[in-house]
């Protein structure tokens, strides 16, 4: 049973930490930018809704450009603290402890679309509901330790 425990544990922790490098490359490539592609693109769209000024188009883009960092980097950080909770809950697990935290961190595997790891989410999904498989016995919840 012990193994069994810290090997979905270790899988926790594997999956929060790569989540992590995942979040942080998104993050970059966030603050990075392309630039010319995304003035293309609205140059596009100002064309196919009936053209717009030069200023307004400026205007617009600038506008788009500051809610879309705002709104994904919010995102991001918000990933990032499930991923800190993941990688927390899968030590607990791994160490028989605190069933709670390993619970919660499981569940947060579940929920799609929470961290960038989501693009592989049947892995990540799987991984959470194995740990919730384990973490549901009755044998499992009496060995952890408070």
């Amino acid at each position: 049973m012990e193994n069994k425990v810290k090997a979905a544990g270790l899988a926790m922790i594997v999956s929060g930490v790569s989540s992590v490098g995942l979040t942080l490359l998104a993050m970059l490539m966030n603050l990075l930018g392309d630039e010319k592609t995304e003035r293309e693109n609205l140059r596009g769209l100002a064309k196919f809704f009936g053209g717009m000024s030069a200023d307004e188009l400026e205007r617009a883009y600038e506008s788009s450009r500051t809610m879309s960092m705002v709104l994904s980097m919010g995102w991001l950080v918000i990933g990032l603290g499930a991923c800190a909770m993941i990688i927390y809950g899968g030590m607990r697990m791994y160490q028989m402890r605190q069933w709670p935290a390993a619970m919660a961190a499981a569940i947060l595997l579940i929920v799609p679309c929470l961290t960038p790891a989501c693009c592989t989410c049947g892995l990540v999904s799987g991984i959470g509901v194995w740990a919730l498989i384990v973490l549901l016995d009755a044998q499992t919840k009496a060995a952890f330790k408070p």
